[in-house]
């Protein structure tokens, strides 16, 4: 199970559902924006912490967290990654941002490009 904004990066058309923390959520706060069926990514802001799903039951997108106040209300479904290539995980990213405070590491000075 990938969680949007925590294990992958948001895009537009991806296909989601509420996760069980999204789920709960909604049923206690904004009741007519939980839905048990799957939605797809309409919009997502600068920053990947909120975006908008319209739900196929639904005639119109609603708001969800994806890593706003440390909220992960959004799972991909499986097999609706139509992208070629891989995106990055915030983890990764983190790990390189750590990896590069560390005083050892030094960036190259050549590139090396494969195909």
């Amino acid at each position: 199970m990938l969680y949007v904004g925590k294990d992958i990066l948001a895009q537009p058309g991806d296909r989601v559902m509420l996760s069980k923390e999204g789920s709960a959520w909604c049923q206690q706060r904004y009741p007519d924006w939980y839905s048990d069926c799957s939605g797809t990514i309409t919009r997502v802001d600068k920053d990947g912490k909120m975006c908008d799903v319209k739900w196929d039951d639904r005639d119109r997108p609603y708001h969800y967290h994806t890593g706003c106040s440390s909220l992960h209300h959004l799972i991909l479904i499986s097999n609706s990654k139509t992208c070629r290539f891989p995106r990055v995980a915030f983890k990764a990213a983190r790990s390189l941002a750590c990896i590069r405070k560390h005083r050892s590491w030094k960036p190259r000075t050549s590139l090396l490009l494969m195909r």
